[in-house]
């Protein structure tokens, strides 16, 4: 099995970036941090799910520029 991002939590997780995007950047770890302070009720792997998609996101839309 791949790891295929589901379109739920891709919608998630932009809801959740265009909500707090001044949170979130390029770095998967400081994502995770600001995932967990956010207090959102998804379990550890769902955010870093999409944590990580975040980041990949931004560095997107750095390049997009």
């Amino acid at each position: 099995m791949g790891k295929i991002l589901t379109k739920t939590l891709k919608n998630k997780a932009l809801e959740i970036y265009e909500a707090f995007g001044g949170k979130f950047n390029e770095n998967f770890e400081d994502n995770k941090k600001s995932m967990r302070s956010l207090g959102l009720p998804y379990s550890k792997k769902v955010q870093n799910v999409m944590s990580g998609y975040l980041s990949r996101h931004s560095k997107k839309l750095r390049n997009a520029q």
